[in-house]
């Protein structure tokens, strides 16, 4: 676990470098020397050029066709990105004055919990014990599949029919008198962020682990690359994939500026 999150992972990979915040990219597009990025920082255009870009957009993004690339990604990515899955997995985070579920569950790290109808499958499966790690007494919980994309009419609703349910699991496992009002709500919907538009990747029906290796495929003659976890055959759906994938690429260009003799 990461008490203070991956924004400082983040910060420490990305000393020292020039990280341009704020830039939303609208269009990638191929020139006779490299790649060309148009993009919209506070409502003014802005234009990066550059003899290599890597793409490393989520998959939700792409789905979208929120970027434009010129000329069009071909058929046998295009095809890849829209036969691979993309799903949400949210998060509760609650917090109590006291870690009751170290009465009976002790100081382990997580456990789980079966819904007790299909209706209900990927509520509240997985418990976090954020106790030991941050010293505070705070439960993170997983919400999954169908059960991580409710339907409620508004997002705080949807918010607060997900805390709901993580609550009845609570009282499910612990009984109702044990399991005291939280301080602390919190839950993400990761399917609304705009960047993001979901979490991981998965080899939906009619798909293949193929599909991702077609992902990782350069376009336009090695000046455009791809990374992120849908590009990672080996570890899709993971931060170790993504990070893995951004090595993979660092290295192609790499090799390319540096041919061995």
């Amino acid at each position: 676990l990461l008490p203070d999150g991956y924004g400082g992972l983040l910060r420490k990979v990305a000393a020292g470098l020039d990280i341009r915040l704020g830039h939303e990219v609208k269009t990638v597009k191929k020139e006779p020397r490299g790649v060309l990025v148009e993009a919209v920082n506070g409502g003014s255009p802005v234009i990066f050029t550059a003899d290599v870009a890597i793409c490393s957009l989520p998959l939700g993004v792409l789905k979208a066709g929120a970027v434009v690339f010129e000329p069009p990604l071909p058929p046998r990515k295009q095809e890849a990105i829209e036969r691979l899955g993309f799903g949400s997995l949210n998060k509760v985070l609650l917090g109590f004055e006291r870690p009751f579920w170290e009465e009976r569950e002790g100081g382990r790290d997580f456990w789980g919990w079966t819904a007790p109808n299909g209706r209900r499958r990927g509520e509240a499966f997985q418990f976090w014990n954020l106790q030991r790690s941050t010293g505070r007494p705070l439960l993170l919980v997983l919400h999954a599949g169908r059960a991580a994309l409710r339907k409620e009419d508004t997002r705080e609703e949807a918010k607060e029919a997900a805390i709901r349910a993580t609550m009845d699991a609570l009282r499910a496992i612990f009984g109702e008198e044990a399991v005291p009002a939280p301080t602390l709500k919190l839950a993400t919907q990761w399917e609304h962020e705009h960047f993001s538009r979901g979490v991981y990747s998965h080899v939906a029906v009619g798909a293949t682990a193929r599909d991702y290796d077609v992902l990782a495929e350069p376009l336009w003659g090695d000046s455009l690359l791809f990374a992120g976890e849908a590009t990672s055959r080996e570890h899709p759906a993971t931060v170790a994939g993504a990070f893995l994938s951004g090595l993979r690429e660092a290295g192609r260009i790499d090799c390319a500026l540096h041919p061995k003799p």
